[in-house]
């Protein structure tokens, strides 16, 4: 998913569009040659084992990034499913799942 929802300046890639290295299923055909924006990226969700399966980029639509500029993560939507963000938060997240995510802070902020 991060291949097409991601702006890529490297290649040109506009959000939204699927980059044109990308086999659908099976990964990158540039693999062991790919530009450092794409080896420098990590995946929150496959590096973060306490975030639960049912978060799963590829299922909800959403990709979470931690925000360079605080401790918080920021929602970044396929096109396609651009309110996808707000089916995160249809139900309270576990206080363990909003601590891994740096954002139990925020989540239980009063009022």
């Amino acid at each position: 998913m991060c291949c097409q929802v991601l702006t890529i300046e490297h290649f040109n890639k506009d959000a939204g569009v699927l980059c044109q290295h990308c086999v659908l299923g099976g990964g990158c055909k540039i693999y062991k040659k790919r530009p450092d924006v794409c080896q420098d990226y990590e995946c929150d969700w496959m590096m973060e084992r306490s975030i639960p399966s049912t978060l799963r980029p590829d299922k909800v639509g959403t990709i979470l990034m931690e925000d360079a500029d605080s401790d918080e993560y920021q929602a970044v939507c396929d096109p396609k499913k651009p309110m996808a963000w707000r089916w995160m938060w249809a139900r309270p997240p576990s206080p363990r799942t909003c601590a891994t995510w740096r954002l139990a802070k925020w989540w239980h902020q009063p009022g």
